[in-house]
């Protein structure tokens, strides 16, 4: 696929719920507010890239327990200037997971979340514009943790998450149903 601008992957997503609907609104609004909104340095919130990963057989997820977060998450990161935020997402699952030649599941943006990041080490607090993607690992592929997580394993997709979160949760949720109506499982 070749590589669309942030503004062309919105207006191509079409949310079937009224939340992620309005996220869409704000994203796009966000993103012509200013042309710093793709780095960090934008301390109001910056858009981000994250990977929700299942593997070839798409019957787990890969989680990571974030060390700075202290929560099992996707993987996913600040797009620290680039504007490809699927190239991003692609970037911080290998950096974060050892996962790479990872395939696209769904054309587009999966999912859209703002969240609100703690102040840390003298960032003050901000948003995170986190536009997620669903992609699917390669058969036989292993995960190799990095510095970013106190742990990181593939769960079963239809299990019960070791998380309450619901953008989390969310996320395991369109998964499923987009598995369940197509042949992703192979």
């Amino acid at each position: 696929m070749a590589k669309r601008s942030l503004r062309s992957l919105l207006n191509d997503y079409f949310p079937d719920c009224k939340q992620q609907q309005q996220l869409k609104a704000k994203f796009l609004a966000f993103e012509a507010s200013s042309d710093q909104v793709f780095k960090r340095s934008h301390l109001v919130g910056h858009f981000c890239g994250s990977a929700w990963v299942v593997d070839y057989h798409a019957e787990r997820v890969v989680l990571m327990h974030h060390k700075k977060l202290q929560k099992w998450l996707q993987p996913g990161g600040h797009c620290d200037g680039d504007v490809d935020v699927e190239a991003v997402a692609r970037k911080e699952a290998a950096e974060e997971t050892g996962l790479d030649n990872l395939t696209l599941v769904v054309e587009n943006i999966f999912d859209l979340d703002l969240h609100a990041i703690p102040e840390h080490k003298g960032v003050p607090a901000h948003l995170h514009y986190d536009v997620r993607f669903l992609f699917r690992a390669p058969e036989g592929a292993r995960l190799v943790q990095n510095e970013e997580s106190h742990a990181l394993q593939w769960f079963p997709l239809s299990a019960t998450f070791p998380t309450a979160e619901e953008s989390v949760l969310r996320l395991q949720r369109k998964a499923l149903a987009v598995i369940e109506s197509s042949c992703v499982s192979s």
